[in-house]
């Protein structure tokens, strides 16, 4: 399929490449739907997004949005620093010194993009902290800090150097030492095979840790030692340190992260509603509209 936007053609190879990037988002929110009917919404909504990309790029080839070439130039030189220089730039991103002036088109066309943007949404104004406080209050279930533990761990891997039976001798080994009055620090620190800070791996959340060792030090009491644990990776030995209740985040450490959030929100809405009126302007034709035309 051909799709014509103001005249310009559009292949469909634009859409289909558009309909693999949204694929992963779309598939988990829909799953209920049949396959036939996922394909059909992602054409649908793949389609109106290359439009509305098309639209903005024709829109911003207008004079007002050029980007003078010393700003192209100090952008492209900004890239090229963050990349390790000009010959690791060009290494990285498998290109010739000759191609740049393809290279600065692109960067001038994005440029260009950013300018109308700015343009369009100049009127928006940042979000007061009254604002934010009451949206932080609307949704305050959003800013939550789950509850967290300190612990420690004392591990002996399996793996091709180490056999399962070897892992759990030596962790044996490790907890009868243990038992009899060892320090669990000094055995982290000295034995696992994760000595790095004496085997402190800090706070964490669930989640964030293999299931097996989690839920083991969830249940235990601050200073209380595990028996040994066993998970994919082998065999561990826990110390507990701390542990932090669910709670909230207030307000004042989460402010500017709302304000900025309401922004950028703001700025979107008003990006949509300036693309709106250029689709209600544009002509939009399909391949399929111009054969049933003939």
């Amino acid at each position: 399929m051909m799709l014509t936007v103001n005249g310009e053609k559009v292949d469909k190879s634009l859409i289909e490449s558009e309909v693999e990037r949204i694929k992963p988002s779309y598939k988990r929110v829909f799953e209920d739907q049949t396959e036939e009917e996922q394909e059909q919404q992602l054409f649908n909504w793949a389609r109106e997004n290359v439009i509305e990309q098309v639209l903005m790029m024709q829109e911003s080839r207008a004079e007002q949005y050029a980007a003078a070439d010393a700003e192209v130039d100090k952008e492209l030189a900004k890239v090229k620093e963050e990349h390790g220089g000009e010959n690791n730039f060009y290494k990285l991103m498998n290109m010739k010194k000759e191609e740049e002036p393809r290279l600065k088109s692109g960067l001038e066309q994005k440029m260009r993009l950013a300018n109308l943007m700015k343009e369009v949404c100049k009127d928006v104004e940042k979000p007061s902290e009254d604002k934010a406080n009451q949206y932080y209050e609307k949704n305050i279930d959003k800013f939550v800090m789950p509850e967290q533990v300190h612990a420690a761990h004392i591990v002996k891997y399996v793996n091709d150097d180490q056999t399962q039976a070897q892992a759990y001798a030596a962790i044996q080994d490790i907890y009868k030492k243990l038992q009899q009055g060892s320090s669990f620090e000094e055995l982290a620190g000295r034995e696992s095979d994760c000595p790095e800070n004496n085997g402190d791996i800090g706070f964490f959340s669930r989640g964030q840790m293999v299931e097996e060792f989690e839920n083991v030090v969830f249940s235990m009491e601050n200073n209380q030692i595990s028996d040994i644990i066993k998970s994919p990776y082998g065999y561990h030995i826990a110390k507990r340190y701390n542990y932090k209740k669910e709670e909230h985040i207030p307000f004042e450490k989460v402010k500017s992260e709302v304000i900025a959030y309401l922004f950028d929100d703001a700025k979107q809405k008003e990006m949509e509603k300036f693309v709106d009126v250029l689709k209600a302007k544009a002509d939009i034709v399909d391949d399929e509209d111009n054969a049933g035309a003939e």
